[in-house]
């Protein structure tokens, strides 16, 4: 699996609205052991197992168990299509020794606790992971990894649970640790030639991991109500006539046909230039 690894600066960024609607929780309790049913789809990359399990943690019952044999696994709920909202799970990952050649056998499995949003198809989406001392930030576009941001992190302990939770709208996310704020970023690394590259429509959410054993719990998701924002960065401010205005409009510009001058409604005007595409 081609890894590309990029850090940009985090930047601070304000969202695009502060509310969430559509919140759903699974704590798997009322799932049977075994493999998960649908609409949970499971996905690994060599010899991982996804499965329910009953926990004996205190004030818990069952929990989903992602077994990446030290590859990668994901779980994702299928029946979800969100663009921009909110992803938050508890996890746990069970102290073990690494049994991969690369490393020494007394090397201890790293705590790997990590959500999915916008998931398109195996090789197209987001994903965070608290990993070992850090929190990553990725995308994966056409099988492509590309580190987008991170941040150093107190590592999480094994066999303790922990809180990941994303906020996304647009480009830009907002991560957390444990109840804490982390940092801001955004997704900068689109190349303009190929909207393929920008994986910004709805997707599945889900869990995801890189270590041995991890336990999820207590998955979380929601959407974010929708500002009518366009998404040019905030170049310019909104006009004296739509502020506090109750707005409900999103263009994503795929019905304004080929690439070329903008159409009516939208319009530019300058002094000094007034043509402008999208």
């Amino acid at each position: 699996m081609k890894s590309i690894h990029r850090s940009l600066p985090i930047i601070a960024a304000s969202l695009a609205c502060s509310g969430f609607t559509s919140a759903a929780t699974e704590n798997f309790d009322a799932l049977r052991p075994g493999p998960p049913p649908a609409p949970w789809v499971g996905e690994t990359t060599g010899a991982g197992t996804i499965k329910i399990v009953a926990v004996a943690d205190p004030g818990k019952r069952n929990a989903l168990e992602l077994d990446s044999k030290e590859g990668r696994a994901h779980c994702l709920k299928s029946d979800v299509k969100i663009r921009d909202g909110y992803v938050e799970v508890q996890g746990k990952t069970m102290p073990a020794k690494s049994s991969r050649p690369d490393r020494p056998a007394e090397d201890p499995v790293l705590c790997s606790i990590g959500v999915i949003w916008r998931y398109q198809d195996p090789n197209n989406y987001y994903y965070l992971a608290a990993a070992g001392d850090n929190m990553h930030y990725f995308k994966r576009v056409k099988g492509v990894n590309t580190r987008i941001a991170n941040s150093a992190v107190i590592k999480p302990r094994t066999g303790e649970w922990h809180t990941v939770r994303v906020e996304f709208t647009g480009s830009t996310i907002k991560v957390f640790l444990n109840g804490r704020e982390l940092y801001t970023a955004a997704d900068v690394i689109i190349d303009p030639g190929n909207l393929a590259d920008d994986i910004r429509a709805p997707g599945a959410v889900g869990v995801w991991t890189s270590s041995r054993v991890t336990y999820f719990d207590n998955f979380n998701y929601g959407t974010r109500a929708s500002a009518g924002y366009e998404d040019f960065e905030n170049i310019y401010p909104p006009p004296a006539s739509d502020k506090g205005a109750d707005r409900h409009t999103t263009e994503d510009y795929a019905s304004l046909g080929s690439l070329g001058p903008i159409t009516a409604p939208w319009k530019f005007g300058s002094t000094s230039d007034a043509s402008r595409a999208y």
